[in-house]
């Protein structure tokens, strides 16, 4: 169900690197909450990368293996969309 989210980051601990990997489950039922990472993610990013010295991100998704009544077509049970990187433009 669509709605607003709020993330919320305690920097208190000693961190040197943070590595951030969203694993997207991208089956029809969460199909709103893939929309709303989608939608907020410009914006996480850009809060994380003002607060962190070095930061990188990743994005996987995963879903239905596509055998019998589950999956169609092409699905995967996991995808790699983007590997770790420092560029907040990818």
């Amino acid at each position: 169900m669509p709605g607003t989210s709020v993330y919320t980051l305690d920097l208190d601990a000693d961190h040197g690197v943070v590595d951030v990997a969203f694993l997207l489950d991208t089956t029809c039922s969460m199909s709103s909450t893939v929309d709303a990472v989608s939608d907020d993610f410009s914006e996480m990013a850009a809060s994380l990368f003002v607060r962190l010295e070095d930061l990188t991100f990743g994005v996987a998704t995963y879903d239905d293996y596509n055998d019998g009544a589950f999956g169609v077509g092409e699905d995967k049970p996991f995808r790699l969309v983007q590997q770790q990187t420092d560029d907040s433009a990818r």
